[in-house]
């Protein structure tokens, strides 16, 4: 094997740890600690949506399209992101995936129809 590869698995061990599992609060504590503000949702609210409507790890996931902060007091927070932003993403997403859904499937019935 190259190095490249060798260099590749490593990174593939350290990121495939099982992450530990927090509670909703503690899970709110560590959002909050990396600059994500409850300004246009609760901070009560959001422990509803993530164990009703959604999973930590689903919602957070988009987190990774907004921009961190470089240097600092504050250093890796994320600038300007509040939860509520990541919540209508991923409600979109949703939406998205529903709607694909139901394009695939209203083609997929004409194909049967005209075959």
């Amino acid at each position: 094997m190259d190095k490249q590869c060798d260099s590749d698995i490593k990174k593939a061990r350290v990121i495939n740890k099982l992450p530990v599992k927090l509670s909703s609060i503690n899970q709110i504590e560590h959002l909050k600690k990396q600059g994500i503000t409850f300004n246009k949702q609760s901070e009560d609210s959001a422990i509803s949506y993530l164990s009703t409507f959604s999973y930590y790890f689903e919602t957070c996931s988009y987190k990774k399209l907004f921009s961190k902060r470089v240097g600092g007091s504050r250093d890796g927070q994320y600038i300007d992101l509040d939860f509520d932003q990541l919540c209508k993403i991923e409600q979109l997403n949703r939406m998205f995936q529903i709607l694909l859904l139901l394009i695939t499937l209203a083609i997929e019935s004409m194909r049967q129809k005209l075959s």
